[in-house]
């Protein structure tokens, strides 16, 4: 058995609606586009037994900062690890 926690934050920058063109960043919108890069058959609800997951356990935020943070687990020690790097990766271009 092996389990990770994660923790991604995202930085966005608010500005007025009326002057956001080419300025406003909502790290909301940040946030549900990296979710939406892990597999969608790898979360809890989708898994049973030994198989391994991401499993979303909190978000909280606003246009100027987003928190997401999951739980990975896995039983097998190699995909445990691939699953650790690709939210290395995930994080990384929250980064961009």
């Amino acid at each position: 058995f092996n389990a990770a926690g994660a923790e991604i934050l995202i930085t966005g920058r608010n500005i007025h609606p009326g002057s956001a063109k080419n300025k406003l960043v909502n790290s909301q919108l940040i946030a549900m586009e990296l979710n939406g890069l892990l597999p969608v058959h790898q979360r809890p609800e989708s898994t049973e037994g030994y198989e391994g997951f991401f499993h979303l356990i909190g978000i909280s935020g606003s246009v100027e900062e987003t928190e997401l943070r999951y739980i990975i687990r896995d039983h097998d020690r190699e995909s445990y690890e691939a699953r650790k790097a690709l939210m290395v990766e995930i994080g990384k271009k929250a980064q961009l």
